[in-house]
């Protein structure tokens, strides 16, 4: 009955709860189909090659099952309007071949939780209209090209966390204006943070941590990202001091530099921070007593400060730290 369905154009069986391989013979006499979901079942097997023959598709989603494989060289060549392309939490191996420059209009590419390796290639500089770019939980290596600051000018969302890149982080990407959250955590890079990432006005989150990363905090981010809400940059080797520029980030909840080499007073004007929620900066050098305005961190229910050379009493005003945990476990304060 399913080959009656020639005029259809979405299909959606998202979870549920199918089994075996991807049914190319079926899915094939649907020519009109540009949508296709099949995330959350059980699939397996490899990609077939005939659905290149579905010449309409723009939405390709099949995440989170038991697919294998390659990608077949047909999705590239005869996908022309795909814009959505996501295959996270497969068995995918091989790496991203140079075809892949002919999806002109595509947007999305979600790949993370594979084990995908080679490079990032110069070649996806030339897929302006990206979006999104998922390919963490991989096994990628190299450096992260400079180059896409400059031919992927739409680019908001980066994840590169859990690979094996190595270099440091380009100062060119601080022209990636629309960024909205990057991630390239547990992997090898090193070198200090670029200060011109400051351009990155719309960033809501960053995720550093777990990496060499050395040298300071750049104060010039401070009054230049105001929406930047999670900032993780633990398990480094970051020196310095804590910029009192970083106060003016008033839209911060989750504030983690813990295990770093950073030295010098806490910040008062962090006090300003008063959406807070969590903030670790224990295993660090920290020295001097604690301010008496992180009392207005009203939201705050999760800090850690331990293992640092603070000295003094814990003002008086902290007493406002009523916040509830999401969790339920109650306030978590360490000194």
């Amino acid at each position: 009955e399913w080959g009656k369905l020639a005029q259809l154009t979405s299909l959606r069986l998202q979870d549920c709860y199918l089994t075996g391989t991807i049914p190319e013979s079926t899915l094939v006499a649907m020519p009109k189909l540009s949508e296709l979901w099949l995330d959350l079942n059980f699939l397996h097997g490899t990609l077939p090659p005939q659905l290149g023959m579905l010449t309409e598709m723009t939405w390709f989603s099949a995440g989170f099952s038991k697919i294998s494989g390659t990608i077949p060289s047909e999705y590239f060549t005869q996908w022309p309007h795909l814009q959505n392309f996501f295959l996270e939490g497969n068995a995918l191996n091989g790496t991203l071949p140079s075809e892949i420059s002919m999806w002109k209009n595509i947007e999305w590419i979600g790949l993370g939780a594979n084990q995908m390796t080679g490079t990032l290639p110069a070649i996806l500089r030339q897929l302006p209209t990206m979006r999104r770019l998922w390919l963490s939980f991989n096994q990628f290596h190299g450096t992260l090209p400079a180059s896409y600051a400059e031919f992927l000018p739409n680019l908001e969302l980066l994840h590169l966390g859990d690979n094996q890149f190595t270099g440091t982080l380009p100062n060119e990407w601080g022209n990636l204006t629309n960024m909205a959250g990057m991630g390239v955590q547990r992997n090898n890079l090193q070198g200090s943070l670029p200060s011109s990432f400051s351009q990155m006005t719309y960033l809501h989150w960053l995720w550093l941590y777990s990496n060499q990363f050395t040298g300071t905090l750049p104060s010039q981010w401070g009054g230049k990202m105001p929406d930047l809400q999670l900032f993780f940059c633990n398990n480094n080797e970051i020196s310095g001091t804590l910029p009192s520029e970083w106060g003016e980030m008033t839209r911060m909840e989750r504030f983690f530099l813990d295990n770093n080499n950073i030295n010098g007073r806490l910040p008062s004007s962090y006090g300003q921070m008063r959406g807070l929620k969590q903030i670790w900066l224990n295993s660090n050098r920290f020295t001097g007593s604690l301010p008496n305005d992180w009392g207005n961190m009203t939201s705050l229910y999760d800090i850690d400060i331990s293992y640092n050379t603070l000295t003094g009493s814990i003002p008086q005003s902290y007493a406002n730290w009523r916040a509830p945990n999401p969790r339920g476990t109650g306030f978590r304060a360490v000194f």
